[in-house]
């Protein structure tokens, strides 16, 4: 096996890695502010696909402007789903069980209705940018649209970051994610707090979406897998913790390339999942777990 071949496998690696990365920010985020678990949140990364592909394909708005449409509309989506349905939840303080049955029923309901309006055939997406860049004298090779999931990857997460840690919603969130009461003590408006936190965390899932949607193409089950693999890195980084579903994203992506090289396909999920199970042998509070993490 040659040095180059391994070198393009870890940049997949990275790629999906990312794509996880922000699946899991987002799931990580919603449970260090709620304290809630949302299973519908790959079907919000199927959402933002499907929003993308009608305003490109159908529509035939230019790639830029249809990305763009693509995550307002998931966004607002987010914002009806909230304001609907989580909102009254969390008006009840100890919501216990609530949260996954209520997130598991939309799950159902978004995936239906994607299949009734869309139906069950698999829809594409041109390559927002198809050309193929090759670095060392052409020894490494990565098509465009894979180094453009990195980039949008890296800028989303930093601006995520900066938001969480250099401005005034960002210390609001991180007092709601330490203390609910303490914080709406001191003049934290709790409940905007938690409608910004959902809109944000559906519209990572839903950038996720959009930008692997030409890779891997449109349909209403694409999101099962990806929800699944979003709640692995976050108990793998520690759950609450937007730092380390980012790094437990990277983790299993790579992991996962390197198992199709190393093994076969169908080790895929297999390793992916080992990696989780041995975390929660030695550190069960993930990489980065602390209380009220975000």
């Amino acid at each position: 096996m040659s040095v180059s071949y391994l070198t393009n496998q870890i940049l997949n690696g990275i790629v999906l890695g990312f794509s996880y990365a922000l699946v899991g920010a987002g799931l990580s985020l919603l449970w260090g502010t709620l304290k809630m678990i949302n299973l519908a949140h790959g079907d919000l990364y199927m959402m933002g696909a499907y929003f993308a592909w009608l305003a490109i394909r159908v529509g035939k708005i230019p790639i830029i402007p249809g990305i763009i449409i693509g995550v307002i509309c998931a966004a607002a989506l987010c914002l009806f789903i909230q304001i609907s349905t989580v909102r009254p939840l969390v008006r009840q303080g100890d919501f216990g069980m609530s949260p996954y049955i209520l997130t598991m029923g939309l799950s159902i309901l978004l995936q239906n209705t994607a299949l009734l309006v869309y139906g069950e055939r698999y829809q594409n997406i041109p390559y927002y940018l198809d050309k193929v860049y090759k670095f060392f004298n052409g020894s490494v090779t990565i098509s465009g649209q894979r180094l453009l999931i990195i980039v949008v990857s890296l800028v989303v997460i930093l601006f995520l970051m900066i938001i969480i840690k250099r401005t005034k919603l960002g210390r609001a969130i991180r007092a709601t994610a330490q203390d609910r009461e303490f914080a709406s003590m001191l003049g934290v408006n709790t409940k905007s707090v938690y409608t910004v936190t959902y809109v944000i965390s559906g519209s990572l899932a839903a950038i996720a979406g959009i930008m692997l949607a030409p890779i891997y193409s449109v349909n209403p089950w694409m999101g099962t897998a990806v929800q699944t693999k979003g709640l692995a890195c976050c108990v793998l980084g520690g759950l609450g913790s937007v730092e380390g579903a980012i790094v437990g994203g990277l983790i299993i992506g790579i992991a996962e390339s390197l198992s199709v090289t190393f093994l076969s396909k169908e080790w895929k999920d297999v390793v992916a999942y080992l990696i989780l199970i041995v975390m929660l042998w030695v550190k069960p509070s993930g990489i980065f777990g602390k209380r009220g993490a975000v």
